[in-house]
């Protein structure tokens, strides 16, 4: 083993000073995770949570997405999220296709965000629906390789977005065929039935 600077007169004993049995796959954590605790919170926003198992699901579908557009090993795919509970399902789901994952910051500029996505050679970008966040993106991929931007909602990991009359999101954009009481709504958002 060939010396490091840090392995110097003070590095304590009985720690190795090379660490091995750890050559496998970031994404191999999640999937032991998801499968010895399925049920266990792994993230927790704005009250909801998602289980290692969800967030382990929505990175396959994500890598089996990424992978019928075309995708190859070594692809780039960009992250350009705040903070949100997309992100561990994103990253891991770019590692699981075989991709490598840009992390860029959201709050760049266009021409800052342009910059890294044709410096790293990028060709599909997650971006949030946010108003300048979306624009400052569409902006930034203009006359570059990316095929394409895949739009992250925030309100479909809230357990429930104040509306005029309190209803639930997951009933949002579903047509009812009758007005329904408050208690009725809750009960459908609980069990996630839908009006027939």
């Amino acid at each position: 083993m060939e010396p490091k600077p840090w392995h110097g007169p003070h590095w304590p004993e009985g720690v190795p000073r090379e660490i091995s049995g750890y050559q496998k796959a970031i994404f191999s954590l999640l999937d032991s995770a998801a499968a010895n605790y399925p049920h266990h919170v792994y993230t927790i926003f704005n009250g909801a949570t998602r289980t290692f198992l969800q967030v382990r699901d929505a990175a396959d579908r994500i890598a089996s997405f990424l992978a019928g557009k075309g995708g190859k090993k070594g692809d780039r795919v960009a992250i350009v999220l705040p903070n949100l509970p997309h992100y561990p399902a994103i990253y891991f789901g770019i590692l699981k296709a075989g991709a490598i994952c840009v992390t860029c910051n959201p709050v760049f500029t266009a021409d800052e965000l342009k910059y890294q996505i044709v410096d790293a050679g990028v060709r599909v970008v997650f971006c949030l629906d946010h108003p300048v966040l979306y624009r400052t993106a569409v902006q930034a991929v203009e006359g570059t390789g990316v095929q394409t931007i895949v739009i992250c909602n925030v309100k479909s990991y809230l357990p429930w977005v104040e509306f005029r009359n309190s209803i639930p999101t997951s009933l949002v954009g579903k047509v009812l065929r009758r007005v329904l009481r408050e208690d009725e709504l809750r009960r459908m958002a609980d069990s996630g039935e839908s009006e027939k």
